[in-house]
Parts: structure tokens; sequence; C-alpha cells
């Protein structure tokens, strides 16, 4: 009996052995450790069996031999199936307590052991360039619409265009009356005429006879020879003309009738009509405008041109000058702008006024001059 407390320490030794020889292999191996499993009873017999037998052989030098062998009772109970006596915790390996705490635990909350290998360093990813394309857009269906109408040009301005009333026609007559009031012959006389022009868009002017021959004209200045006279007789000069009037007035309107119309009611109507005459045509020329001043004949009256001495009845209007058109006529003292409603003026001349001249050679003479609508 003395030698079973032995025989528990060569067991215990034995087991430390065991755990350190385990301790070695676990160090020395890469990876998760194995762990040792319980020894089943036959085999812990199996090495108590054997540590007995060396510890017979050592107990005939070596007092440190165990001197007590395990009970042969329990071998047999053990072996007859009965349960064996489960082994003092506190005996047991550690490696086989940390393996029976593990398996008691979940499965989750088991660690892996950490490993020595080098973590490979993660590579940057290579991304491909892919070609870039236009994001795709939703085309919506157009709505069916009305075919586009071709902006229409503005329309053009009708041309500017003279309107014209019932034509007037009269006979006129221009008469110069010269006397030889002294107390010789006179010889040798030659009268300078100023005549009627025709140059205007309203009226016509057809020279039909002359009681005289005409000797020559310069511009609108007749030459007449009225040969010799004694004292106390007279001789007449007669110039005929055959004249057609049409009132006038103009369809539609440009810049150049607009700048006219400014210098129109810019210009005053009352005053000499010759006088207001020039100060239109020097603002409508100050615009830029073409203008004159004619000088003739109208009655105070309106309505066409009576017959009739018109003495006294000289007048003074003007004209400004449309391209594409003509003359146009403008009265200041009627009011009267791009319009003559009536045939009631009576052109003589575009010019400056001009006298009449007498050559001759001897006596004392005097000269008259008188127009009439016949």
């Amino acid at each position: 009996m003395k030698k079973i407390p032995q025989l528990l320490k060569i067991v215990a030794l034995a087991v430390i052995a065991l755990h350190l020889l385990t301790m070695g292999s676990v160090k020395g191996s890469i990876g998760a450790p194995e762990l040792s499993q319980p020894v089943a009873q036959k085999d812990a017999g199996w090495i108590n069996s054997s540590l007995l037998a060396a510890g017979e052989d050592k107990e005939k030098g070596d007092n440190n031999v165990p001197e007590a062998l395990p009970d042969q009772n329990n071998a047999e109970e053990e072996e007859a199936g009965e349960p064996a006596q489960q082994p003092d915790p506190a005996l047991q390996p550690k490696e086989q307590l940390a393996q029976n705490s593990d398996q008691e635990r979940p499965a989750s909350s088991s660690k892996a052991a950490p490993s020595t290998a080098p973590t490979p360093k993660p590579q940057p990813a290579v991304s491909k360039q892919q070609p870039k394309t236009a994001p795709a857009t939703e085309q919506k269906p157009q709505p069916a619409s009305a075919p586009k109408q071709e902006p229409q040009p503005a329309p053009k301005p009708e041309p500017v265009s003279y309107v014209w009333g019932p034509s007037y026609k009269v006979k006129f007559r221009t008469e110069v009356k010269v006397t030889n009031t002294g107390s010789e012959t006179t010889k040798n006389i030659r009268l300078q005429l100023p005549m009627l022009e025709n140059d205007s868009p309203y009226q016509t002017t057809v020279l039909t006879g002359t009681s005289h021959p005409i000797v020559s004209t310069s511009g609108r200045v007749g030459l007449f020879h009225l040969g010799d006279l004694e004292p106390g007789e007279s001789v007449v000069l007669a110039v005929n003309y055959d004249i057609t009037i049409r009132p006038v007035s103009i369809k539609s309107t440009n810049e150049t009738i607009e700048l006219a119309r400014q210098a129109f009611n810019a210009t005053p109507g009352n005053g000499n009509c010759h006088a207001l005459s020039l100060v239109f045509v020097d603002k409508a020329r100050s615009m830029g405008l073409t203008a004159r001043v004619v000088t003739g004949f109208k009655r105070p009256q309106s309505g066409n041109i009576a017959p009739g001495s018109l003495a006294g009845v000289r007048h003074s209007w003007a004209e400004f000058y449309v391209d594409g058109l003509g003359w146009v006529p403008v009265d200041l003292t009627f009011r009267y702008f791009a319009s003559f409603p009536h045939a009631s003026h009576v052109v003589e001349t575009y010019t400056a006024d001009q006298p009449i001249r007498i050559n001759y050679k001897g006596g004392d003479l005097q000269a008259t001059w008188s127009n009439f609508i016949l």
C-alpha cells in the first residue's frame, strides 16, 4: 500500500512529460496546433503497466521508482464495462482542458491562429480606359406642326406718281407797246422780250405766233426788230401762246417729299410771295433737296384761271424735285403742298424776273408791257 502514492506521482510525472512533448511539437509547427485527444482508460492502464514495469526495474537500485501499482480490481471493473472513474480535472493536461473548452464553445467564438506568412500588398486596380461616348439622349417625338410659312417681304411702298385733274386750255398773249414821245425820229428800234418758258410738269406752253419776226433768242429772251418811229407814233409787239394747265397732286410719299413737307411747315404763310418762296427754297436746299422759285400768274380767286388782264396778279411759288418723278409744286401763300387743285397757276419763268430792254437811236421812247388770258 505504501507504493500507491509513489505510483500516483509517477503517473503525474508521465502526464507532465506528455504535456511537454506536446508543447514542443506545437512550437515547431506552423499553423494551428494539434490538440491531444483524451486517453482512454485502457490505454492509461497500458501506460501504467509499462511504467510499473519500469518501476520494478528501478526499485532495486532507484528510490524514485513508485511503490504502488494500480488496483487490479479497478482495471477489471473497467474491462467489465462499468463506468470508469473520471479523472480529476486538476490533473488533466492543460491542452486537453483547452480542447474541451473549445469543444463546449459555439463554433462562431473560435479564433483562428495568427499566420506568420507575409500578407501580399493589394495591387491597385487597373481600369481600362473606355472610349467616351456621348450620352444617349432620348428623342422625344416632335408634334406635327404646320408647314413653315416663309416670311413675306414688307410690301414696297408704292412709287410716287402724279395724279392729274382735267386739262384746262387757255390762250395767252403778251403785248409790248412802244411810243416815240420825242420830237425826233427814232430809228433802228430793237426790243428784247422775256418769253414764257415751257418746262413745267403741269403746264404745256406752245408759242403760236408773233407780230414781228424773232431775230434771235438767248435763253428765254427773244430779240425783235421794230423799225423806225416818228414822233408820236406807236408800235405793238404781240406774242401768242397756247397753254394747257392741269390740276396736279402726287400719290404716295417718300423721304424727299417728307423732308420738303418739313421745310414747308417751317415756312410761314404770311408775307411777300416771292420772299416766302425764297425761304422755302433755302430750307429745302439745306436739307439736301433740289428746289427752285417759280414766277408767273395767279388770280386771288380759287378755281381755274379766268380770262382777262393779268395786271396785278403776278405771283411767285416754289417747286422741289423728286427723283423718278419730276418737279412738285408748293405754294406758301395759298398753303398748297404738292398739290394744285385747280388750273389756277400760269408759269412764266423759273429764272430771275427780267425786264424788257429797248435799244434805239434818236428820239425818246416809252414802252408798256401787258399779259392777257383770251
